[in-house]
């Protein structure tokens, strides 16, 4: 899945979960690269994402905004069979943790050069079934490489999740060069200057 706007989807109903994308049951690694997710929701678990069953998704340069979950995983939930990896993203104002894993013996999801800000209930939260409790993390404590700050989020000729160029901490941030990434003919900038440097 890459390229794409996902916003305002609803999974609904007694087992609602991923509002957007619902992985489940395939052992393959699924992409979702280069997308716009926004203002999802799910009556249970993951508001924009759910991975169950040994599904892990690798979702890389996505920008998640104002995802909602009525139980947990406003943005992203993942049970504990699955193995996401989520690198060079942004986890903006989605509720019920950002992204919650449930544990089995431990935390196996990798998430790098990634910022967070203002997601209630906390960034990244490990849920323990046998203790039945909630383990928050900081962004920094999952990777050396997270960040926490305001996106400093811009509107331009396509929206509103252009990038402020001179005060966003996403600027210049991720973990490869954007042509490495394949995204230097794709633009953060509100005046449309295709993205180099890092992306």
């Amino acid at each position: 899945i890459e390229n794409c706007i996902l916003s305002g989807n609803i999974a609904r109903g007694a087992g609602g979960s991923g509002g957007a994308i619902n992985f489940y049951g395939s052992s393959s690694r699924s992409l979702v690269k280069n997308c716009l997710i926004t203002g999802n929701s799910a009556t249970l678990y993951g508001g924009a994402i759910s991975s169950y069953i040994l599904s892990s998704p690798d979702i890389r340069n996505c920008t998640f905004s104002k995802n909602t979950a009525r139980k947990q995983g406003g943005a992203i939930y993942c049970d504990w069979s699955c193995e996401p990896i989520v690198t060079d993203s942004i986890f903006e104002s989605c509720n019920a943790h950002a992204i919650l894993e449930i544990a089995g013996d431990s935390a196996t999801a990798v998430v790098k050069n990634t910022l967070f800000y203002n997601n209630s209930h906390g960034d990244y939260t490990l849920y323990d079934r046998v203790a039945a409790q909630f383990n928050d993390r900081t962004p920094a404590e999952l990777d050396p490489s997270n960040r926490s700050g305001d996106p400093m989020f811009v509107s331009g000729p396509f929206g509103e999740f252009y990038l402020n160029q001179g005060s966003s901490p996403a600027v210049n941030s991720g973990s490869r060069t954007a042509a490495a990434a394949g995204l230097n003919v794709f633009t953060t900038a509100p005046g449309e200057q295709a993205d180099s440097s890092l992306v």
